[in-house]
């Protein structure tokens, strides 16, 4: 059993956060930043978002380094707890939920909001990871393996029932983003606990063929950004002003950038989100192609780090709860710098440990934690 805590992965989570909070500063420092006021008196220093990010910043350190010295071991019994809380967050944000911006996604405790969502996304992997974990260790007799219906309920219709449900509900909200992180995490959890190929090749096939039919489900302005990411020059002023925006702030960039707080699309105030979902932008246009290019290496290496803990690790519980983290860190990463950069459509999802949000960091570090712990009770680095 290794002791070593793997510093290296939490460095890097804690670097990035810091490359976070410099640019949450860049993107609110004009809304009244200054500490103190004409009489030399603090002014209001909570109110600032940099602020704020940073105490769930110290918060979401006592948290990873809490989970990184509690056995993971104990979420075997707590997973099915856990979802069922998400399950009830989610719909306690549906009825008494704060409104924002038209959508309702985040329960409001005084100064912080919380959004169950983020829950829902961990709770979801550790239920995944206890379900396919004992399933496979599971030895089924000659009757069950003769009946292809109990095959196909176990494997497949139970883990979709699990994911469907949060997704419904976050869909709800409406959080289309939230709800899209939770399908590559069931994909490549299937993958991984060896599900029977045609299986999984079918189940990729159905919801291929369903997607189309998504459409009719969708909100008005959703419709819209996915017709405008088709063709971007539809409504340039309307559903296409942030992404063109933000290609603008991240061409303007170059090579170099134009340095910290010399962003024009930032301090101008051309780029709606900027402190959020497109926090990368505001990085790509002060620090140029080589700072974007560093951050990405920073993702590369988080995952890279979390991988090497899969490879290593023998226990499947504790192995499959890291693919989930995989998928989940992977993908949020992928999209979100996609879509600020017009290669994806924009679906409203923050980039991990970087942009303005508590809960989205506070999950970040969340998962580093358990990774952290998981490498701790099997690995010696």
């Amino acid at each position: 059993m290794g002791r070593d805590l793997d510093w290296k992965l939490l460095a890097i989570a804690i670097i990035l956060s810091i490359i976070g909070l410099m640019s949450i500063y860049s993107a609110t420092h004009y809304r009244g930043s200054a500490m103190f006021d004409s009489s030399g008196d603090l002014f209001n220093i909570s109110s600032s978002l940099w602020f704020k990010q940073l105490i769930w910043l110290l918060i979401s350190l006592v948290v990873a380094v809490f989970m990184a010295n509690f056995n993971y071991q104990r979420f075997w019994d707590l997973a099915w707890f856990l979802y069922v809380t998400s399950l009830v967050l989610l719909i306690l944000v549906l009825l008494i939920g704060e409104e924002k911006s038209g959508a309702k996604r985040w329960l409001d405790f005084g100064q912080f909001s919380v959004q169950p969502a983020e829950l829902a996304k961990i709770s979801i992997i550790i239920l995944l990871a206890r379900y396919f974990s004992k399933l496979m260790s599971y030895q089924f007799s000659d009757s069950a393996y003769r009946s292809r219906a109990y095959v196909i309920s176990k494997t497949v219709l139970v883990p979709i029932l699990i994911v469907f449900i949060p997704v419904l509900l976050i869909i709800k909200q409406p959080d289309l983003g939230s709800s899209i992180v939770l399908l590559p995490i069931l994909l490549i959890i299937l993958f991984c606990a060896h599900i029977p190929l045609k299986l999984f090749s079918g189940l990729i096939v159905l919801g291929a063929g369903v997607m189309p039919f998504l459409w009719h489900f969708l909100k008005p302005y959703q419709q819209r950004r996915l017709l405008v990411f088709l063709n971007p020059n539809m409504d340039p002023l309307g559903a296409g002003y942030t992404i063109t925006q933000s290609k603008i702030a991240i061409g303007s960039g170059q090579v170099l950038g134009k340095g910290w707080l010399a962003g024009s699309q930032n301090q101008l105030n051309f780029l709606p989100e900027r402190h959020t979902d497109f926090i990368f932008s505001i990085i790509a246009e002060e620090w140029g192609f080589l700072g974007s290019l560093a951050i990405m290496c920073l993702y590369f290496l988080l995952i890279w780090r979390i991988i090497e803990i899969i490879s290593k690790t023998n226990d499947l519980f504790g192995r499959l709860i890291c693919v989930g983290l995989v998928a989940f860190l992977s993908f949020q990463i992928l999209v979100n710098i996609a879509m600020t950069s017009g290669i994806m459509p924009v679906v409203g999802l923050p980039l991990p440990f970087v942009s303005y949000g508590g809960s989205s960091l506070l999950l970040s570090f969340f998962c580093i934690g358990i990774a952290l712990n998981i490498s701790k009770q099997h690995i010696s680095f």
